[in-house]
């Protein structure tokens, strides 16, 4: 398939020229000259001063370098046609940054570059205090007093060439990611006769590249596009750690990250999107490589949608989508330091097919229905045995493991959706929309059998000056008789989403906006436990449930016709928490550390100063709380005063 593909990106690109050549009459292309009227020239150039206090834990400043500093921007646009040049660029500090440029030649050439930097500021999670009469589990924090952080990347270049006079493409995109930074490594450890939780420091520097390379033409009725890309994930460092023991004498690695490797090939074709049916389809396979264990997956996905517009009024789509992935992995593995082979069991391997058919009819100029189905089916390649049985795999030498993955041969999804759009006034607009799913052997316990749910919003506009949206979300999942090992339990979980906003505008320049969020996910699961021997207990109906309002509150106030006053105020509040009763042996104690109760509080006010067209400023003030209402020690304050000063020409 891949030669194939190259032999036609050939013949595209020896197509195009004699096009081009044919098209124009084998006149040679003139360049006219530019106009000096057509030059222009358009600049903003910004300074600006950074101050920041704070007290506790950083985390109050979770997006934020917490260190004053000084910065700027430039931005210009140039455009001595048949060139045009803009940049963008602003330096808040110097781990937040951002640069953009662009250059093109008439449409023949066209070049992007961005930049961009963003700090994260992590938490450092308390492992509580250590109980010394327990001596299983114990708590081990090997860096109490250590800040997390992570500095976060992203650069891309983007470059395309056409042909003069036909349209045909050449484009190269390059993208890179890099984090660095410090963060908590949190794991369990069990090799020194009890079992203990772990917490140390890892620096990390993760790299990842990606290069694609392409071309796309019209080729009559049809547009085609080409492309190969190319991607590489590294560790640069600690790209494994290490646990050294006296009794017995030996070293242990763990929580390695590998480097991975993985290339792809993609052909795409559409009909033009304009017009009473439009036809695309997409072809892309590949490879994926861990490059340390030597696990590989092969993959092909197909996409096919098509659109007919038969009256003005009625729309159909159907869309395809097929996923096909060939997973491959070593027999055994050696693990430097602990001794023995290890038996590796099958990876899973699987195909996936998605159909899915919509209707969509406006009635009335005010009402559109749209009505909607989608068929999932899932196949996994099993070894042998049938589908009520655990999916069975080759089985693994030496009896180092079990010969089955506790998941279902086939899955099958069925999912019908039904959605409407009702103007019922000018200033009055609903939409609400439903959906039903039911599910044949699910994969895996946290996975329903069947689920509903429902969505409505509500936009209305009394009168000129008084905006409002209401908006609810529903989740309703169920699942009974879970498949091994939870041996007949059931699960079911309850997600809700509501928003509500308010905008008055009072008087002249200056408005009120009000808005309130509810979040809140239940859920009641049976859980299996295990004893030593291997033999299963349950406990069922075991809680979970985790919650988040949010309240805002903005207002504006033009004084004057150059000065204009912004302030807001928002208070997050969350919580979550699950609960085991005890009624298993040797269970009590595994739900501490799981509460969780947060007020997150932000204050800003600003003044926006116009001293006349080319000459602006900015002053801002903001204040963020961080209050741990379960440990004191995690709570922070961080307050950020911002200068700015602009100059345009």
């Amino acid at each position: 398939m891949k030669k194939n593909m190259i032999i036609l990106v050939i013949l595209m690109l020896w197509a195009s020229p004699v096009s081009a050549q044919q098209a124009t009459g084998d006149k040679p292309y003139v360049t006219p000259e530019p106009s000096e009227s057509l030059e222009s020239f358009d600049a903003r150039v910004g300074l600006d001063y950074r101050n920041v206090g704070k007290s506790g834990n950083p985390r109050a400043g979770e997006y934020e370098y917490l260190k004053s500093s000084t910065g700027g921007a430039l931005d210009l646009e140039w455009d001595p046609l048949p060139h045009r040049f803009v940049l963008e660029s602003f330096v808040l500090n110097p781990k937040d940054y951002y640069g953009s440029v662009d250059y093109a030649y008439r449409d023949v050439v066209l070049f992007n570059m961005y930049t961009r930097e963003l700090y994260h500021t992590l938490n450092h999670y308390s492992f509580g205090t250590d109980d010394p009469l327990t001596a299983s589990p114990s708590s081990v924090d090997k860096n109490p007093g250590d800040d997390y952080f992570m500095e976060n990347g992203m650069s891309r270049a983007f470059i395309r060439f056409k042909t003069q006079d036909f349209p045909f493409h050449l484009y190269a995109d390059a993208r890179t990611i890099d984090r660095e930074g410090t963060i908590q490594q949190r794991y369990m450890r069990g090799f020194t006769g009890g079992l203990d939780r772990v917490s140390q420091s890892r620096h990390v520097d993760w790299d990842t590249k990606e290069v694609t390379v392409g071309a796309n033409s019209h080729l009559g009725p049809l547009e085609a596009d080409y492309s190969h890309t190319e991607k590489k994930f590294r560790m640069l460092e600690n790209r494994v750690l290490v646990d050294t023991y006296t009794l017995p004498a030996m070293s242990v690695p763990h929580n390695l990250v590998p480097d991975l490797k993985s290339s792809s090939d993609t052909m795409k074709l559409h009909t033009s999107y304009s017009g009473r049916f439009v036809a695309s389809a997409t072809y892309s396979r590949g490879e994926k490589n861990n490059q340390d264990s030597g696990a590989k997956t092969d993959f092909r996905n197909m996409a096919g949608d098509m659109m007919y517009m038969p009256i003005t009024c009625l729309t159909l789509f159907v869309k395809y989508r097929h996923y096909d992935l060939d997973a491959n992995n070593p027999d055994t593995v050696t693990v430097s330091g602990l001794g023995p082979t290890y038996n590796v069991r099958d990876s899973l391997s699987s195909k996936r097919d998605l159909v899915t058919g919509i209707v969509r009819y406006r009635v009335t100029r005010s009402l559109t229905i749209k009505g909607e189905y989608t068929f999932d089916t899932v196949v996994r390649k099993p070894w042998q045995g049938d589908s009520l049985a655990p999916l069975q795999i080759a089985p693994t030498p030496s009896g180092t493991g079990p010969d089955y993955w506790p998941v279902a041969n086939r899955t099958t999804k069925g999912t019908a959706k039904l959605g409407a759009s009702y103007r019922l006034m000018n200033k009055l607009t609903l939409r609400a929309d439903y959906s039903a799913m039911q599910v044949s052997d699910p994969a895996y316990p946290s996975d329903p059998d069947r689920a509903t749910s429902a969505k409505a919003s509500l936009t209305w506009t009394p009168i000129r000056r008084v905006t409002t949206l209401v908006s609810y979300g529903g989740v309703r999942e169920s699942r009974d008789n879970l498949s091994a090992p939870l041996a007949g339990g059931s699960r079911k979980a309850d997600r809700d989403q509501a928003l509500g906003s308010l905008t008055v505008l009072v008087g002249k320049g200056s408005s009120v906006t009000a808005s309130y969020m509810y979040l809140k996910n239940k859920a009641a699961q049976t859980f299996t436990f295990r004893d030593a021997a291997g033999l299963a207990t349950l406990e069922g109906g075991v809680p979970y449930a985790d919650t988040a309002q949010v309240a805002s509150l903005s207002v504006t106030q033009t004084l004057g016709e150059r000065v204009q006053l912004i302030a807001e105020a928002s208070k997050c509040s969350s919580k979550g928490f699950f609960r085991t009763n005890g009624s298993v042996a040797n269970t009590a104690g595994i739900d501490s550390l799981s509460d969780m109760r947060v007020d997150e509080d932000i204050y800003s006010a600003g003044l926006e100063m116009h001293y006349n067209k080319d000459v602006q400023g900015d002053l801002r003030y903001q204040q963020r709380l961080y209050n741990d209402k379960i440990d004191n020690t995690q709570d922070g304050r961080v307050n950020t005063i911002l200068a700015t000063v602009s100059v345009r020409w």
